[in-house]
């Protein structure tokens, strides 16, 4: 039954070429359409599903307590100018990186860090720069003595060897999508909280890699184009980092992927067509998967990678299986349907149930315990 409804498709399909070509090109002019809305996700959330309890508690409670990660931009001292001018020079800095992207909350640094005292029962609370330029300390020598010495501020503010300030920036856990939106955020906020029609409709939007990555872009332009010697840190830095090694290295490893298996098939059929149909539907099928996961609203992750090497190797183990036996054949009988005909009925059952197979072996996955799968 299996086998006739294959050779039925591939008869099919061999009698109306120009039918089975254009349903390919759309389909693959559709994907590459979706590619553009692919998004990229390599957080350790990100391994997990939209619905996972896990994800779920967690996004919730950065909504509720905003988000615990923090960008950090380390600025060295520079010692031919006096610490006055390092502190300006360093409080512009901040000034800039402020008004660079709306998905900043906020800075801390050693120009608005707060220094708390005591004289005489009175508590007073200021900034540190302030108390600096009101002459507490005799030199600036001993103000970067005491602030290094400080575990408040020592390695955090500043470093331990007094060589490097310190901003702290974190992100916003949400922001509102458009301008317009903020008149519809001030009637949300006075309508009765229980209803649960006002909540689904907020124009709240959590802040995702791609605004992370926005701001984090936005203040290496800064970075760059800075006089001083600037070096970035922190966990959203080094995920954005991680996301575009991640997408480079995919596309250089899924390339070099491509040139073994064309040299693979150059070296066994000395035939261009033997290259360029397989490579077509293994290309194919990737763009086509892309495109699913565009359209499905499905991120790009760490699992999600180990996807296309395994597409190819399956790709190109099916087109061998077929082509061996269509070439033989074709140069006994010279008449192409018939090669491709015996090709299929030989070979597509088998090629059929290996893949349902592989298929069934990694569905398997889902009823294990691990969350990420």
């Amino acid at each position: 039954m299996i086998k006739q409804v294959i050779h039925t498709v591939a008869r099919w399909s061999y009698e109306s070429p120009k039918l089975v070509i254009l349903a390919y090109l759309m389909m693959f002019a559709a994907s590459l359409v979706a590619l553009s809305g692919l998004t990229f996700d390599m957080s350790n959330e990100g391994t997990l599903r939209p619905d996972s309890p896990v994800r779920v508690n967690y996004s919730d409670f950065k909504d509720t307590f905003g988000r615990d990660d923090f960008i950090m931009v380390a600025a060295k001292l520079d010692q031919s100018k006096s610490l006055d001018e390092n502190l300006a020079s360093f409080k512009a800095l901040k000034q800039d990186i402020e008004a660079s992207s709306p998905f900043i909350e906020s800075i801390d640094s050693f120009t608005n860090i707060r220094y708390t005292h005591s004289t005489d029962d009175i508590l007073f609370i200021n900034e540190l720069s302030d108390v600096y330029a009101q002459g507490k300390w005799i030199t600036s020598s001993q103000f970067l003595n005491f602030s290094s010495n400080n575990p408040l501020y020592r390695n955090r503010f500043i470093s331990s060897d007094e060589k490097y300030f310190a901003l702290n920036i974190k992100l916003k856990a949400t922001y509102v999508d458009a301008p317009e939106a903020a008149d519809e955020m001030t009637s949300l906020l006075t309508e009765d909280f229980t209803d649960e029609s006002s909540a689904d409709e907020s124009p709240l939007k959590v802040v995702g890699a791609g605004e992370t990555g926005d701001a984090i872009e936005s203040v290496l332009s800064i970075i760059r184009e800075h006089p001083s010697e600037l070096y970035m840190s922190g966990s959203p830095y080094i995920l954005d980092a991680l996301n575009k090694i991640t997408i480079s290295d995919s596309a250089w490893t899924g390339s070099l992927a491509m040139l073994f298996t064309i040299l693979f098939l150059i070296y066994f059929f000395r035939r261009a067509s033997a290259v360029v149909f397989p490579l077509s539907i293994i290309t194919l099928s990737i763009v086509l998967s892309l495109g699913m996961m565009a359209f499905l609203g499905m991120p790009y992750t760490l699992y999600i990678g180990a996807m296309y090497p395994l597409m190819i190797a399956v790709g190109t183990a099916d087109s061998v299986h077929i082509m061996s036996r269509f070439f033989p054949e074709y140069e006994q009988s010279k008449d192409k349907k018939r090669a491709i005909l015996s090709a299929i009925d030989f070979s597509a059952h088998a090629i059929l149930l290996t893949s349902v197979t592989t298929a069934v072996g990694f569905l398997s996955f889902v009823t294990g315990d691990l969350e990420s799968i």
